[in-house]
């Protein structure tokens, strides 16, 4: 199952297996021409011998003569030691260890095995690296060693002279947590990295984490004291209810009830806050002496939908950032009710009673993760040039969910008053969270990249799964879902 890149033209061959088909997906390949291309050992020091017959600037497989102790350090996985001499009598036994001691040479020769470790190169340890090679005789016989530890197995960063990776296999691991990637290689600000001959394996991306709501209230009856309207006291009216229930400080307030008086009553105080309802007396404190009620507070609007992702993600120095849904609003509090108005009575007069509070706006919903990307080649405002390699990449991960907004709390009843003092009123009901927005699908790409394209040539297969992962669905499903993934061989990516 392999996808064929002809020139500057696209030439696709799908054969289909489970769950997966291979197709390239670019129409501007350019054609690489032939594979031998120089490594930074063309330009060694003055300090390095180079052998008869050691040409440096050829391919491993035509200048043989340069796998030699003064050109390079050997490692053998089974057979070496860190304490040894980095020699072909005496190698060493990590690549990075091989890295470090490298010194003025300008490879590393590899023989064949597993490295469970991963390569880091920087500009300060610009070496070649070199597998294919049988242990003990360290002759060539194109034999791959496995190399990579972690979901980044290969990464160069800010190499300014150029480079070779030849016949090496990196495998990155998967993630360990929801929606992490996987990149068998990423290459950084470097001026000119050449694989030749390499395969790139990374895992499946992780699945996004689910978006889960929280909770913005605390569930209480509507006579409890902490949401219900203050009691008038004799000719005295109920105090305003500032509320404090709400975890967002969003709170409301139950308007105070009237005075009582001999010959007439002062009026209650409006519940807040104004949420310019349907009705104008929405909340309003009643009238006092005629005994008006206070009305009962305005509901609060629903928390309108988060959007779900509309990108996949973005490549930068620091890796793949795949793109996660968005968190949805709190909904608004509820309008506290208003106080009753004062009682007028020659005798006994009797304050108004409070309004309740409004409830508390529901939480949030919360949006899904993104699906985590299965990146062979990732490549940022660097040369990389592509010969005879091998890259597989396998499913990004499913977006995750957002979740629904917590549902809205229910207002506190009015107080009591003081006959005949004035009911008051029920606050309003506190608004529903919006929900929260799906998260995208992971990414499956062979070669992603910002600013220059890589050179592929025609001999290097790229296989993707045939599907892109599935995004997210919304907490309003169908409403704010996220979007699908990418599926594809060779992608340029945003960086920003």
């Amino acid at each position: 199952m392999r996808a064929y890149l002809v020139g500057s033209v696209s030439f696709a061959m799908c054969f289909v297996a489970p769950l997966m088909v291979a197709c390239s997906g670019d129409s501007t390949i350019p054609d690489a021409g032939d594979d031998s291309g120089a490594d930074a050992s063309a330009d060694v020091g003055s300090d390095v011998v180079i052998p008869a017959n050691c040409d440096l600037s050829a391919d491993i497989t035509a200048s043989p003569a340069c796998i030699d102790d003064g050109i390079g350090v050997f490692v053998d996985a089974t057979g070496g030691n860190d304490t040894g001499l980095g020699t072909k009598a005496s190698p060493f036994k990590t690549i990075a260890h091989a890295i470090g001691a490298a010194g003025a040479k300008p490879r590393i020769y590899v023989c064949a095995g597993t490295y469970a470790e991963d390569i880091s190169l920087t500009q300060s340890s610009t070496v070649s690296v070199y597998g294919g090679l049988v242990c003990g005789t360290w002759k060539y016989d194109g034999s791959l060693p496995n190399v990579g530890k972690s979901a980044l197995a290969l990464h160069v960063d800010g190499v300014t002279k150029p480079i070779v990776f030849s016949d090496l296999t990196f495998v990155a691991a998967a993630g360990a947590n929801a929606g992490d990637s996987s990149i068998a290689a990423l290459v950084n600000a470097s001026t000119d990295v050449t694989l030749r001959r390499v395969k790139l394996r990374p895992a499946a991306g992780k699945d996004g984490k689910a978006g889960v709501t929280g909770s913005n209230w605390t569930s209480v009856a509507q006579t409890d004291s902490t949401i219900a309207g203050h009691n008038a006291s004799g000719a005295t009216g109920a105090t305003d209810h500032a509320c404090t229930l709400c975890v967002d400080s969003k709170n409301s307030t139950g308007g105070g009830g009237g005075t009582g008086q001999l010959t007439t009553g002062t009026s209650g105080n409006d519940g807040l806050p104004n949420l310019n309802g349907q009705s104008p007396n929405d909340g309003k404190g009643g009238v006092g002496g005629s005994c008006k009620a206070g009305d009962n507070g305005a509901s609060a609007p629903n928390g309108t939908a988060a959007p779900g992702a509309a990108v996949v993600g973005k490549l930068t120095s620091a890796g793949w950032t795949p793109a996660p849904g968005s968190d949805g609003p709190n909904g608004g509090a509820g309008q506290g009710g208003g106080g009753g108005g004062g009682g007028a009575s020659v005798t006994s007069p009797g304050g108004g009673a409070g309004g309740g509070c409004g409830g508390c706006g529901g939480a949030g919903g919360k949006g899904g993760g993104a699906g985590g990307a299965s990146i062979g080649l990732a490549v940022i405002a660097s040369k990389v040039t592509l010969n005879t390699c091998d890259i597989v990449t396998l499913a990004g991960g499913v977006g995750g969910a957002g979740s629904s907004g917590q549902d809205g709390q229910l207002g506190g009843y009015a107080g009591t008053a003081s006959s005949p003092g004035c009911a008051g009123g029920v606050g309003g009901k506190g608004g529903s969270g919006g929900a929260g927005g799906g998260g995208s699908g992971g990414v499956s790409v062979g070669v992603l990249y910002t600013d220059q394209k890589p050179t592929v040539d025609t001999a290097t297969t790229i296989m993707v799964p045939s599907a892109p992962a599935t995004k997210g669905t919304g907490g309003a499903a169908g409403t704010n879902d996220g979007i699908d993934g990418v599926a594809q061989a060779i992608l340029q990516a945003s960086s920003s």
